[in-house]
């Protein structure tokens, strides 16, 4: 539609020449255009795609990679902020030790907080016994762990079974992102779609 961002090419433009005030307005302003479930479900993967993609093929240098990621992340979580209610946590978002990435942890974040969840963000990589402190605190229902491709390279299915074992029956572990694909054990949820979260 006229006036939509939907494109990424603005984006790349912007992460190239550092311009990152351009960047984050840009962001904010199609996040508010389509809504917080759109932007973080079909405008913001192909653009976090490319930015991947792009250093991994030396398209991009690293610090062009780290200023995107950072204004990426400064709009997710202002927006999981302004939309979450003003009520207790009901679900913990983190990484797992090791893991590089936490931009999934906060688009987990603004899925739930526009379902009507608050949830508690650990951005970074989190101790298994600190996502379980942090549940055990709360009395949180449930724990949505983000794995990026990275993951790979970690012990996650060890991981995932001792956190498992750890959080208890009565709350759900649930795992999205990349990194995921081919997890499974007995009472964990994996999905390859944020808006699964939209439905918990």
């Amino acid at each position: 539609t006229a006036g939509t961002l939907a494109h990424p090419d603005a984006w790349r433009a912007l992460v190239r020449r550092l311009d990152g005030s351009a960047l984050e307005a840009s962001l904010r302003r199609e996040c508010a255009q389509v809504g917080a479930l759109a932007f973080v479900t079909e405008r913001l993967p192909a653009f976090l795609t490319w930015l991947g993609q792009a250093w991994h093929d030396g398209d991009i240098a690293i610090h062009q990679e780290h200023f995107a990621s950072s204004h990426v992340r400064a709009v997710l979580d202002s927006t999981w902020r302004e939309l979450a209610p003003n009520v207790p946590p009901s679900a913990v978002c983190a990484s797992l030790p090791g893991e590089q990435h936490d931009l999934g942890v906060l688009m987990a974040a603004v899925v739930l907080a526009a379902s009507g969840k608050r949830p508690l963000v650990l951005p970074g990589a989190t101790p298994l016994d600190e996502i379980v402190a942090c549940r055990d605190v709360t009395g949180a229902s449930l724990v949505a762990i983000s794995l990026s491709a990275h993951s790979e390279r970690l012990d996650v299915a060890n991981m995932v079974a001792g956190l498992r074992t750890a959080l208890g029956k009565d709350c759900r572990l649930v795992l999205g992102g990349v990194g995921a694909t081919g997890i499974d054990l007995d009472g964990v949820e994996v999905h390859d779609d944020l808006m699964a979260l939209a439905r918990t």
